[in-house]
Order: structure tokens, then C-alpha cells, then sequence
């Protein structure tokens, strides 16, 4: 299944213009100023392409609301379209990670979900970052999806 991972990897370089050298080597992209670390995860049975990116550290006055929608956006994945986001232990750092089974991934279909996911992921960095958290504001003290996309 590595070798799979692979050609996929040299597919996706090929069809988005990227030396296929280069990303089989860091297996990191960039997109839209975020930086995409790309895995492969399996044996030789099975296999799927993991995929993530770091959104930055939350503020301490900013953790216990933005802590509490990352919980809430995980319940059944109805805030990151599929994706998980957790923090790093060490760092703080909001992590946004997801995962493909490699068995029928093609090229342009994981263009696709790093193009969806990439959208999820920046709307996430600026929740963290720069949702509003004073009751004048927010009155709910909930996450104000419509307002803030």
C-alpha cells in the first residue's frame, strides 16, 4: 500500500504542478498560507492518507470558549466536515486532521478534499484567533456560525 500512497502522491504533484521529487520527499504542501502535512498510514493490506495542519496556539484569555467549540464541533463532525480537530499536549497548537482510504483515491478526487478541507481549516484558524467573545458581542456565548463565516 506504500507504493500506492506513493503514485498517488507523484499523480497529485503531476496534475497540480508540483515536482512529484519534492512532495514524495517532504510530503508537506502548501495551500492558501497553510501548510499540509500529508502520511501515509497502513501495512501492506490496507492503507489510508492522512492529512493535517497546525492552526496555531490559542490565547489563554480565549481557551475556555474556543476549547468549548472544539468540543462541540467534533460531535459527529458537525463543525469540520469530516475532519477531527484536537490540541497538541506539548504546544497548545489547535490541530485539524483527517483522513482517506487509499483503496480508489485518485488524483483529483484528493484535490478535492484538501480544496474542502483547506476552506474548513481556515475558517477554523480564524474561530480560534478572532471569533468574538464578549456578551455584547456573542450574548449566546455560542459559537455564531452564520455571522462569522
Amino acid at each position: 500500500m506504500q507504493d500506492i500512497y506513493t503514485g498517488l502522491l507523484r499523480d497529485f504533484a503531476d496534475a497540480e504542478g508540483l515536482d512529484p521529487e519534492a512532495l514524495c520527499a517532504t510530503e508537506e504542501i502548501e495551500i492558501a498560507g497553510l501548510s499540509l502535512a500529508l502520511a501515509f498510514d497502513g501495512d501492506e493490506t490496507f492503507g489510508d492518507l492522512v492529512y493535517a495542519c497546525g492552526l496555531g496556539a490559542v490565547q489563554a484569555e480565549r481557551a475556555g470558549a474556543v476549547h468549548r467549540w472544539l468540543l462541540e464541533a467534533n460531535h459527529l463532525w458537525a463543525g469540520t466536515a469530516g475532519a477531527t480537530l484536537s490540541l497538541q499536549p506539548e504546544t497548545g497548537t489547535v490541530l485539524i486532521a483527517g483522513r482517506l482510504d487509499l483503496d480508489g483515491l485518485t488524483a483529483p478526487a484528493l484535490g478535492a478534499v484538501l480544496e474542502d478541507f483547506v476552506d474548513v481549516a481556515l475558517y477554523w484558524r480564524r474561530v480560534i484567533h478572532e471569533a468574538p467573545l464578549v456578551a455584547s458581542e456573542n450574548p449566546s456565548g455560542e459559537l455564531q456560525v452564520d455571522a462569522f463565516a
